[in-house]
């Protein structure tokens, strides 16, 4: 193969790169929590209400109404959270009965799993739109700091 290389010399976008490296986690933020919260709410349409016996169909709104989302930069990684922390009138934890066992009533009907994994090229598409909008403001806020 004939070939040529081309090198960045420039100082300033040299700095400027090295800037992004350093933001990077920070602009993911919020991308990712937007990207929890539609899981979140994937599970709360799709995964809850049945159809039996492969989904959970609940009774009431209560483990619909306690699904949530949160995101946070844990050392050098941004993760989000989507889970439940809600329990039955006699402190049963319920959610992990269906997400894990499940056994006493036909074995388990996870609901949170299945939500990140069967949708993951679609809530990786929403982060990574997230993202890129979020790193073109950066990038054009440092363009128009310096000119």
């Amino acid at each position: 193969m004939v070939d040529i290389s081309i090198t960045i010399n420039d100082k300033k976008v040299r700095k400027d790169l090295e800037d992004l490296g350093r933001n990077i986690l920070p602009l993911a933020l919020r991308p990712i929590h937007i990207a929890a919260q539609w899981i979140a709410g994937q599970i709360q349409k799709n995964y809850l209400r049945g159809p039996r016996p492969e989904r959970l169909t609940v009774d009431s709104s209560r483990l619909i109404g306690s699904i949530s989302s949160s995101a946070g930069i844990e050392g050098n990684e941004i993760i989000g959270h989507v889970g439940t922390n809600v329990r039955s009138d006699t402190g049963f934890n319920y959610p992990e009965y269906w997400e894990h066992r499940g056994t006493k009533h036909g074995g388990p009907r996870p609901f949170l799993q299945p939500a990140r994994d069967d949708n993951r090229a679609k809530w990786l598409k929403i982060f990574e739109k997230e993202l890129r909008v979020r790193v073109e403001k950066w990038l054009n806020a440092k363009a128009s700091s310096t000119t």
